[in-house]
């Protein structure tokens, strides 16, 4: 009897952690597609096509130990990749924007120390350079040289700004994390746009 109740105890509570696992799941889920929604337009299919997708990847991310950026970086970029054959082209160059814009404010604040008022300053001048490198991106091949001096002038008024916006206590650091700072940039970029998935983007 001991035995049949330690039994039937272990199958539910491992079909409770199934359950929570699912659930957390789907709340993960339904969080990116309230925010994908609320900054592109989306047809019912597509939001049905991407939620699977999501829930895909929700699926195969839970099952990587976080510190394994690389594994984790490559299955984020083969959803970037996926999702965006759904997407028309004004949608693409709208989530590019503020995919990589958001991504370097995120980056900047937590390298720098950069203060909302900085971030806000920021943010203005990052979307704009952004919104020419994912033009760039529907008018040349990404592997070609023109599109490249694109990226690598990006790159460059990027860093400017950042340097711009540093007070004066954050200079030496600013000087000192250039290249920790553009090489993250560069590689987001490189999976974003190239769906390079050798690149660490944590």
């Amino acid at each position: 009897m001991k035995k049949l109740l330690s039994a039937l105890f272990f199958v539910l509570f491992v079909q409770l952690i199934h359950a929570e696992n699912d659930n957390q799941s789907r709340m993960a889920v339904d969080e990116y597609i309230d925010w994908l929604t609320s900054v592109i337009t989306l047809s019912d299919q597509q939001v049905a096509e991407i939620r699977e997708l999501r829930r895909d990847y929700v699926n195969a991310v839970s099952g990587i130990a976080e510190n394994n950026f690389q594994l984790r970086n490559e299955k984020q970029i083969q959803f970037w990749e996926k999702r965006n054959k759904q997407l028309d082209r004004e949608s693409l160059i709208t989530l590019g924007i503020i995919q990589i814009t958001e991504y370097e404010l995120g980056k900047v604040k937590e390298m720098l120390g950069f203060d909302d008022a900085q971030v806000a300053d920021l943010k203005e001048k990052l979307n704009s350079y952004n919104k020419v490198l994912m033009g760039a991106k529907y008018i040349y091949d990404t592997n070609s040289q023109d599109f490249k001096d694109v990226e690598q002038m990006v790159y460059q008024r990027t860093y400017d700004a950042i340097e711009e916006i540093c007070s004066e206590s954050q200079k030496q650091r600013c000087g000192d994390m250039k290249g920790a700072i553009l090489t993250k940039i560069n590689n987001y970029i490189d999976g974003y746009i190239h769906y390079n998935t050798n690149s660490t983007i944590n």
